[in-house]
């Protein structure tokens, strides 16, 4: 096959291949290396916290017992999965020990890196489940105000409805006066919404001209 941009595809594949070697070189050399801060972040991830009677991190306090035995290279999850299987110990505790002195992880004997990863499986599952249940808790505390408060904004909302319906319908009772001047008498009534209200025009001449029928036959 022809290049079109007329390169030797023999020279092309050849780097090709050469840049495959170096990523495989630097791949192992990393797999091979790790940082303190890396392990250290890791051991938290895997549920370690607290500090020792000196105020060190725990996680400090795994990674460096793991450098100090030249095993950091291998990574301290495979360590803490390994104690898991070899102890029957939750990692909180074994790095509890290990910070107390009692407990050398490099000492223990080892298990394959599929065993140290289930066991640190079943346990990241464990804290999992009570995760969940916590979460459940919280919901269930959080539905159970909520309904309480609910309950009371109805029976606050009944309450002014009902007040506002007792007003509608039976508005405060008005204030009737009667002014007599002469023939002709004034009704002023005060109201739930209106200051005061006035009888019409006609209704007065009617009352007016009763008045006079019986002022008369008086």
């Amino acid at each position: 096959m022809k290049s079109k941009l007329n390169l030797d595809l023999k020279v092309v594949d050849s780097a090709r291949q050469h840049a495959a070697n170096i990523a495989h070189d630097m791949q192992d050399f990393i797999d091979r290396h790790t940082t303190v801060s890396t392990e250290r972040t890791i051991v938290r991830l895997l549920g370690i916290d607290g500090v020792d009677e000196v105020d060190t991190p725990l996680a400090n306090c795994i990674v460096d017992h793991l450098k100090e035995a030249g095993a950091l290279p291998t990574g301290a999850a495979y360590w803490i999965g390994n104690a898991i299987v070899q102890t029957g110990k939750a990692p909180q505790e074994i790095a509890e020990e290990v910070a107390a002195g009692t407990l050398e992880l490099h000492k223990l004997p080892t298990c394959s890196v599929e065993e140290a990863a289930e066991a640190l499986k079943a346990e990241y599952e464990s804290k999992l489940k009570n995760a969940d249940k916590e979460v459940e808790a919280i919901l269930s505390e959080a539905r159970q105000k909520a309904l309480k408060n609910e309950a009371k904004i109805i029976d606050e909302a009944k309450l002014e409805a009902s007040r506002i319906i007792l007003v509608i319908i039976s508005p405060p009772r008005p204030i009737t006066s009667l002014i007599f001047s002469g023939l002709i008498i004034i009704v002023s009534i005060l109201g739930a919404y209106l200051d005061n209200s006035f009888l019409g025009s006609g209704n007065t001449d009617s009352i007016t001209s009763k008045i006079s029928k019986r002022a008369s036959l008086a």
